[in-house]
């Protein structure tokens, strides 16, 4: 119990700033809302809708020490899908240590094993109702308190 509350502790003290990157719009502002009304973890929030606006969104930054502290990232996206987003960042210098969370509609075990390849820290599959929210930020926000994690 006490790794829970350490955790906890952590988490009120996080100021997150992650990256959407998802081409629904709806999923975004839900997975905002989640965090507003299941979390202690406040912070900021960007938003892409493809794989390509990512890699230009993280490349923008000049300092390491600003990028996102985590990345949401769905699979199924035009121009650059998640999985080929999620090598890329992860043989990317300066942004293979962001934890990068897989976050798709899709059940497909082959998508779960390429995600685990490809070193996501977690593959979590969307929810039908908002309610089921609540267990998948307490699981996001973890990573923003954590260090890097290895892979799935």
């Amino acid at each position: 119990m006490g790794d829970i509350a350490e955790i906890s502790e952590r988490q009120a003290k996080v100021k997150l700033c992650a990256l959407i990157v998802d081409d629904d719009h709806e999923d975004h502002q839900i997975i905002r809302e989640a965090f507003t009304m299941f979390s202690s973890v406040t912070g900021t929030f960007h938003y892409v809708d493809n794989g390509q606006r990512a890699i230009d969104f993280l490349t923008a930054y000049q300092d390491a020490s600003e990028l996102p502290s985590l990345i949401v990232l769905d699979i199924n996206m035009p121009l650059l899908n998640g999985l080929e987003t999620l090598k890329i960042l992860k043989e990317h210098e300066m942004f293979k240590m962001i934890p990068v969370v897989i976050f798709s509609s899709s059940y497909n075990p082959s998508d779960i094993e390429m995600a685990r390849q490809h070193g996501a820290a977690d593959y979590i599959t969307k929810p039908n109702s908002f309610s089921q929210y609540k267990e998948i930020i307490d699981k996001l926000s973890v990573y923003c308190c954590e260090a890097p994690a290895a892979g799935i």
